[in-house]
């Protein structure tokens, strides 16, 4: 029993459903999800239209670079293993300044507040896979920080 995280409701669901419910929350995060995605542009709206006024929207992606594609498809994939094979489509991994585009496109009162790399440690010989965020260093894998303005309505 943990009472910090006891009240937590855990649901199998979609941003589609949630927002066609109407439900608003003060953060919607979205992690390592989008580069699946095959409408992004749809896709944040549905995360926008669930953020209440002043909320914060987190995203995290790969970018669309080819330290990516050595790090992501070749190392993580195909040579450690560490995600089953397939699982990426490096044409769908969104660049840091699309995904900028993309959030402000989705909805016109929100901002982008801040990017942040994250860059990956890895471990061949353990096979283990850690990250430290990075001021200025996005070329494999990033995250995003955008805030939906009072006046959204």
């Amino acid at each position: 029993f943990d009472p910090l995280t006891n009240k937590i409701n855990y649901q199998c669901t979609t941003i589609e459903d949630i927002s066609k419910q109407g439900l608003l929350f003060d953060v919607v995060c979205s992690l390592e999800v989008i580069e699946h995605v095959d409408k992004p542009l749809l896709f944040l709206k549905q995360c926008t239209n669930c953020l209440k006024d002043n909320g914060s929207l987190f995203l995290s992606t790969i970018n669309r670079s080819y330290q990516s594609f050595a790090i992501a498809i070749l190392g993580a994939e195909y040579i450690t293993k560490i995600i089953p094979p397939g699982t990426h489509d490096w044409r769908k991994f969104i660049t840091p300044n699309e995904l900028r585009l993309l959030v402000e496109a989705s909805n016109h009162n929100i901002s982008v507040k801040k990017i942040n790399g994250m860059v990956p440690n890895i471990s061949i010989h353990s096979r283990s896979l850690t990250w430290q965020l990075s001021e200025n260093d996005t070329s494999v894998n990033y995250i995003l920080h955008a805030v939906k303005s009072a006046n959204s309505q």
